[in-house]
């Protein structure tokens, strides 16, 4: 079985390592960036299946990194992680078939959610709970 690359770019160090050591725990292969133009440098040296964005993020926003990557990158997945609780997708964003429709709400009270998400996107219903 393929082991699923996750880039998480979010500035938030506590909750990135906790979601990291997560998904590690189900054979997920997952680097941390704090920022959109790491993430952009990350993936010159190495490729993903599947990106989690936080919207807030230290220059670059979320969604203007997806809409970015979706301009250069075309078989990337993307997942928005945010702490907006009234969020709602951008209209460019809306007609992604690449971008999950369901938007995490930070905090997360479990990480499952986010998991079952990237499942959902990758089609791998061997790597569910």
């Amino acid at each position: 079985m393929k082991r699923i690359k996750i880039l998480l770019v979010d500035d938030n160090k506590s909750l990135s390592f906790g979601l990291k050591e997560y998904l590690q725990d189900y054979n997920m292969n997952v680097s941390i960036v704090n920022s959109a133009e790491k993430a952009f440098e990350k993936y010159k040296i190495d490729e993903f299946d599947v990106i989690i964005v936080d919207l807030r993020l230290p220059g670059m926003n979320g969604e203007d990194f997806i809409l970015s990557c979706e301009r250069k990158y075309n078989n990337l997945k993307y997942i928005i992680y945010t702490g907006s609780s009234d969020y709602t997708l951008k209209k460019e964003l809306k007609n992604s078939a690449n971008l999950s429709k369901n938007i995490i709400k930070k905090p997360l009270n479990g990480f499952k959610k986010i998991k079952k998400e990237i499942d959902s996107l990758i089609g791998d219903s061997d790597n569910c709970d």
